[in-house]
């Protein structure tokens, strides 16, 4: 079993160098997606706190609890996450659907928005 795409090469190629050389390919898009992780999270803190927070001690904040609940609860804690976050967003859909057609439709909803 492979714990991630670099380990399929290195035992494919028998590579310690594109072992090595993958990895560090993916660094890049993951460097930008976490990032921009942060850089939301941040945000959300400050718009939240109407500008109390600022987006970096948000973005610090949650960074260091992130860091604290995965460190201790491993990748159970990574896996429960990820369902209590697409549990929550199929909630969210199913309440946006539910609003759209209590509403008379994708039509009158967007009417309503344009209009405001």
């Amino acid at each position: 079993g492979y714990l991630s795409p670099t380990d399929f090469f290195a035992d494919r190629y028998r590579s310690f160098f594109l072992h090595k050389l993958v990895s560090l390919t993916f660094l890049v898009p993951l460097a930008c997606y976490t990032v921009a992780q942060f850089k939301a999270m941040g945000t959300t803190v400050e718009g939240i706190s109407n500008g109390r927070i600022s987006s970096f001690l948000g973005a610090s904040a949650l960074t260091v609890l992130l860091l604290l609940y995965e460190s201790l609860g491993g990748l159970t804690a990574v896996a429960l996450t990820d369902t209590v976050q697409g549990f929550l967003m199929l909630s969210g859909f199913a309440l946006m659907l539910a609003y759209i057609q209590s509403h008379g439709g994708i039509g009158p909803v967007v009417e309503n928005n344009a209009a405001h």
